[in-house]
């Protein structure tokens, strides 16, 4: 028997890419291959290399968000705190 391989060239003519857009009539499809071991994987790798992606709002927000609920989380932790020390030595 022979080894399973991937798709030939020939087999890639009737292949769906990312990207590809459809504008009439109805199909099925089968997934082959995915993220960095599709055909397209490679060029894509090579061209965002070194790029950094931009944030999105809801991400700047939420990392205001985390930000801000650790300095909370933090100031109750101190005042809890403070109040151990003070029922401990019996000042308050």
């Amino acid at each position: 028997m022979l080894p399973r391989r991937g798709p030939t060239d020939r087999d890639r003519a009737n292949l769906a890419y990312r990207g590809t857009v459809v504008t009439y009539g109805r199909g099925m499809g089968v997934v082959v291959a995915n993220g960095d071991a599709d055909r397209t994987g490679p060029d894509r790798r090579r061209c965002c290399r070194g790029r950094r992606r931009a944030k999105t709002p809801l991400q700047k927000r939420l990392v205001a968000f985390g930000k801000k609920l650790a300095v909370a989380a933090l100031a109750v932790c101190a005042i809890v705190f403070a109040f151990g020390c003070c029922a401990a030595s019996r000042l308050c």
